[in-house]
C-alpha cells in the first residue's frame, strides 16, 4: 500500500478525479493504461468505462444509450429531519491522515451524502464514519445506528488493485486508484443497505447480504450517471474476483455472505441484466457463462421492482 498512497496523494488527484480518470471526461487525465489480457476482467473496467457514455448522455460509438428508469418517488413515510451525516474519526496513521485531507479538500463523501439527503426521508440522523479500524472492514452498527468505513479497506484495495499493475505508469498507477476508491464507493451503499433495512424495518428474505448487494448495486445504476456506476460496480466484481484468486484457506462456507466468486458473477450479471444491449460486450469479458446469461435480465428487473417497492415510500419527490 504504501509505495502507492504515497503516489497517489504526490499527484495531488482528488478521489473525485481518480474515479472518473478512466471515463476520459475533460479532468486531464491521461488515457488509462492497458494491463492485462484480452477479455480480462482488469481490462473489461478499463475498456467498459472508456466507451460508456453517461445515462442521460448521447450514445457513443455504436454501443448505445444506457437506459435506467429512476426508482418511484411514492414518499409515503412521512417527515423525517434525520440525515446522513459524516463524521471523521481520530487517526493515528501518517498515511491516513494525507488521505482524510484529501478526502475533505474535495468534500468527496460528504457531495454522496448531500445527494443522498436529498432523497432519503430519515427518521434520524445516521453518522457516517471515515476512521481507523485496525482490520480490514466496513461495516454498518445497528447498536449506534452508524455506518463506518475504515481506511483499512481502501489501504486493502489499493494494494489489491496495485498488485495488477504491470506497467510502471502514472496511467496504470491512476486507473488502479480508481478502481480502489470505485470498491469503496461500492461497499459504502452496502453498507448503507444494511442501515436502510434496520431503519425502515424493510423485509429481506432470503441473506441480508446478497439484499444489499442488489441494493447497491440498484442505486448505483439508477440514480448515478452510467459511466460513474459501471466503473463502481465492475471494480467491485474484479474486487471479488482478485480475493477469491488470492484465498489461500478454503472458503468459509458458514459465512453469511456469499462465496467471492458468487458475488462476482452476481455483480456481472446483474449489470448485464439492468440493459443487455448497453453491457453486451460483458458476457464476453467478464466470462459470465451463458445459462446465467439468459435469466440475468429478468433477475435484475425483479430486483430491481422489490427494491423500488421497498425504498420508493422513503424516498422524496421530485421538486417542480
Amino acid at each position: 500500500m504504501g509505495e502507492l498512497t504515497s503516489w497517489f496523494l504526490k499527484k495531488g488527484l482528488a478521489p473525485t478525479t481518480m474515479v472518473f480518470c478512466l471515463l476520459g471526461a475533460a479532468l486531464g487525465c491521461a488515457p488509462a493504461a492497458e494491463e492485462s489480457s484480452p477479455g480480462s476482467p482488469a481490462e473489461a473496467v478499463a475498456e467498459s468505462s472508456e466507451t460508456a457514455p453517461a445515462a442521460s448522455g448521447a450514445a457513443s460509438g455504436d454501443k448505445g444509450t444506457l437506459r435506467h428508469r429512476p426508482i418511484t418517488r411514492l414518499a409515503r413515510a412521512g417527515a423525517g429531519g434525520g440525515k446522513l451525516k459524516l463524521v471523521y474519526g481520530r487517526l493515528s496513521v501518517a498515511e491516513h491522515k494525507e488521505l482524510e485531507k484529501v478526502f475533505r479538500d474535495e468534500r468527496f463523501f460528504e457531495d454522496i451524502l448531500d445527494e443522498l439527503n436529498q432523497s432519503l426521508v430519515l427518521p434520524r440522523d445516521v453518522p457516517v464514519r471515515l476512521e481507523e479500524c485496525s482490520e480490514v472492514n466496513a461495516f454498518y452498527d445497528a447498536e449506534n445506528g452508524s455506518v463506518t468505513l475504515c481506511y483499512e479497506l481502501l489501504g486493502h484495495f489499493l494494494e489489491l488493485f496495485g498488485n495488477q499493475v504491470e506497467e510502471d505508469t502514472d496511467e496504470a498507477r491512476e486507473e488502479a486508484a480508481s478502481k480502489a476508491v470505485a470498491a469503496l464507493v461500492f461497499a459504502f451503499y452496502h453498507e448503507l443497505g444494511h442501515a436502510l433495512i434496520d431503519i425502515y424495518n424493510l423485509p429481506a428474505t432470503g441473506r441480508e447480504e446478497d439484499a444489499v448487494d442488489q441494493l447497491a448495486t440498484v442505486l448505483l445504476l439508477e440514480t448515478w450517471d452510467g459511466e460513474e456506476s459501471e466503473l463502481a460496480i465492475l471494480s467491485s466484481a474484479e474486487w471479488f474476483d482478485l480475493d477469491a484468486s488470492e484465498r489461500e484457506d478454503e472458503p468459509d462456507m458458514a459465512d453469511e455472505h456469499a462465496l467471492d466468486e458468487q458475488r462476482y458473477y452476481n455483480l456481472v450479471c446483474w449489470i448485464y441484466g439492468s440493459d443487455t444491449e448497453y453491457f453486451s460486450d460483458v458476457v464476453d469479458d467478464w466470462e459470465l457463462p451463458p445459462a446465467r446469461a439468459e435469466r440475468c435480465e429478468g433477475e435484475y428487473q425483479r430486483m430491481s421492482q422489490a427494491w423500488d417497492a421497498l425504498l420508493g415510500p422513503h424516498l422524496r419527490p421530485v421538486s417542480g
